[in-house]
């Protein structure tokens, strides 16, 4: 697990412009918060860099990462996608 200055640097970074996102990254701290190691913080930083508009589409399945994504990005890729499928808009 990470320490709490971590955990509370991204969750400010993890706040997004789009609505749908934001309830995402709600769900997926509320649910994952306990399992984060750095790898798979690394994983989420990867994906936290990404624009608004193409972190959702990824989330809601119309993009794909590429080939070459890190195992960690995907896992936390498919632990976003079932928090946004948990509570579908």
């Amino acid at each position: 697990m990470i320490d709490a200055t971590e955990l509370s640097r991204l969750k400010w970074r993890s706040r997004r412009g789009m609505l749908e996102n934001d309830l995402v990254m709600e769900r997926f701290f509320e649910q994952h918060t306990a399992d984060l190691t750095p790898q798979r913080v690394e994983g989420l930083q990867v994906l936290l860099d990404l624009p608004d508009t193409d972190l959702w589409d990824l989330v809601a399945g119309r993009l794909q990462l590429g080939a070459g994504a890190m195992p960690a990005t995907l896992e936390m890729l498919g632990w976003m996608r079932d928090c946004q499928l948990a509570h579908p808009r």
